[in-house]
C-alpha cells in the first residue's frame, strides 16, 4: 500500500483485534499507544487537523506496544513501522 493514509484509516477504524498480542504487563496500558489510536493521531497530522509539533512528536513516537501488534494484524499491516517512517519523514522535513 503506498499511500499510509490509506492503512492509517482502515487501521483507525478497525475493531482492535491486535491489542491481544499486548501483554497485560506492558507498560503503559493506555489508549494512545494502539496502533489505532496511533492512526487517528497520524490522520489528524496529514489532514491538518493537529500540528505536527512536539507534543504530537512524541505521541506518535511511542510505537512500542504497536510494535507487538503487527503478527496479530488481520490485514498483516505494520502499523509501528509505518508510524515511525511517518514522524522520521517529518523530524527530517522541519
Amino acid at each position: 500500500m503506498s499511500d499510509p493514509r490509506d492503512m492509517f484509516r482502515l487501521c483507525a477504524c478497525c475493531p482492535s483485534p491486535c491489542r491481544r498480542a499486548i501483554p497485560a504487563d506492558a507498560s503503559p496500558q493506555i489508549e494512545t499507544v494502539t496502533p489505532s489510536a496511533l492512526s487517528m493521531i497520524a490522520l489528524a497530522v496529514i489532514d491538518g487537523a493537529l500540528d505536527f509539533d512536539e507534543p504530537v512528536r512524541r505521541s506518535l513516537s511511542r510505537t512500542a506496544a504497536a510494535h507487538l501488534c503487527r503478527p496479530a494484524c488481520p490485514y498483516g499491516y505494520d502499523i509501528a513501522g509505518a508510524i515511525d517512517a511517518f514522524v522520521a519523514d517529518r523530524t527530517i522535513a522541519r
